[in-house]
C-alpha cells in the first residue's frame, strides 16, 4: 500500500477453497485464507500532518487480512488441459497493528471490514479423473477496512492522545496461484 500510515511492503498469504460444479463448464467457488505484510521502521503522521513517530524509533506496522471470497470459474473446454476464466467478490477482516518499544507511548491499531473483487484466468492439467494441477493469475482490486489508529500518550494532559488516520487507498494487485485439485 502507498497510503498514509499503512505499510508499504510486498505481501504474502495462502488460500484454501471449495468448488461446486453447476454444469460441465461452470463452477461456483468459495475461498478463504490469510494475507499479511509488514514494514519495519515506519514513519507515522497524525491528523494534522505532523510527525507522530519518526523513522529510527523502530516501529513496525503489521497488516493482516482474512478474506472470504465467492466466485465462479467458466471452462472453455474440458480435456487434459482445461483453460478457464474466473471472477470473485469478497469481504475481508482487516487488522493493522503496530509493534513498538516506545518508552512512554502506546500505538493502538485498527480493524474493520474491507472489500475486494478479482478477474483472472488459468488452466487445469488433469492427472486423472479425480485430480489435477492448476495455474491461475488474478487481477485484484479492493479497499482496506482499517481506518484509524492512535498514539496513547501517557505523560501529561499537555500531550493529549494523537489520532493517526489510516488511508491505504484502493489497492490493485496481481495474485498468482499454483496448486493441486482433488475431487472427493
Amino acid at each position: 500500500g502507498t497510503g498514509k500510515n499503512f505499510p508499504d511492503a510486498p505481501g504474502a498469504g495462502f488460500r484454501v477453497g471449495a468448488d461446486y460444479r453447476l454444469s460441465s463448464r461452470l463452477l461456483l467457488a468459495v475461498e478463504t485464507g490469510y494475507d499479511a505484510l509488514a514494514e519495519n521502521d515506519i514513519l507515522l503522521t497524525d491528523s494534522s500532518g505532523g510527525t507522530a513517530v519518526s523513522r529510527g524509533q523502530n516501529v513496525q506496522a503489521v497488516y493482516t487480512s482474512i478474506p472470504l471470497d465467492v466466485g465462479a470459474r467458466y471452462y472453455f473446454g474440458v480435456s487434459t488441459l482445461a483453460p478457464y476464466a474466473s471472477g470473485t467478490l469478497g469481504l475481508r477482516w482487516d487488522q493493522l497493528a503496530f509493534r513498538e518499544g516506545l518508552p512512554f507511548d502506546e500505538i493502538k491499531g485498527s480493524s474493520g471490514l474491507g472489500f475486494a473483487a478479482s478477474a483472472g484466468g488459468g488452466v487445469d492439467y488433469a492427472l486423472g479423473t479425480r485430480s489435477a494441477l492448476f495455474a491461475e493469475g488474478r487481477l485484484q482490486v479492493g479497499t482496506v477496512g482499517a481506518s484509524e489508529a492512535s498514539i496513547d500518550i501517557t505523560s501529561t494532559s499537555k500531550n493529549p492522545d494523537r489520532k493517526l488516520p489510516v488511508d491505504a487507498g484502493t489497492w490493485i494487485g496481481l495474485r498468482l496461484y499454483l496448486g493441486y485439485v482433488r475431487v472427493f
